[in-house]
């Protein structure tokens, strides 16, 4: 990226956000990145790769990330993790999930969550339990 590009950029793992002024460059861009790609049997994923004004909320590692600097999740990750909570219940009920296993999961969950605006959220899930967030 900032070799051949001269990109500012910013990259997890295999996750990356490029930034530009001109929505022309970023589309000469990704042409550039695609083509690099290709010879390595590797594609942009269709739906993730988009261009958005940094004015506009944007998803970007699990989290939609706000102009404002705010994090929020996105609504089908609280989602997922209610139906998750709902059959850690279920299991738990008939004996088939430990107690070990359900906390892993929770933490899980919690951690990755806990680098959000979720204060109020985690508050309403998990109020009088062990995962209600501490204010500090």
């Amino acid at each position: 990226m900032t070799e051949v590009l001269r990109a500012p950029y910013v990259r997890y793992v295999d996750d990356f956000a490029l930034f530009h002024d001109d929505p022309t460059v970023l589309a000469e861009w990704r042409i550039r990145i695609e083509q690099y790609l290709v010879g390595r049997r590797l594609k942009l994923h269709p739906r993730k790769t988009i261009v958005l004004p940094t004015t506009e909320p944007s998803q970007f590692l699990g989290f939609v990330l706000l102009p404002d600097g705010g994090r929020w999740l996105p609504e089908d990750n609280v989602a997922r993790f209610r139906g998750l909570l709902r059959g850690l219940r279920d299991r738990w009920r008939a004996g088939t999930v430990t107690p070990a296993e359900a906390d892993a999961k929770i933490n899980a969950w919690v951690a990755h969550a806990s680098h959000a605006d979720t204060v109020r959220l985690r508050r309403a899930m998990f109020k009088g339990t062990q995962w209600e967030p501490w204010d500090g």
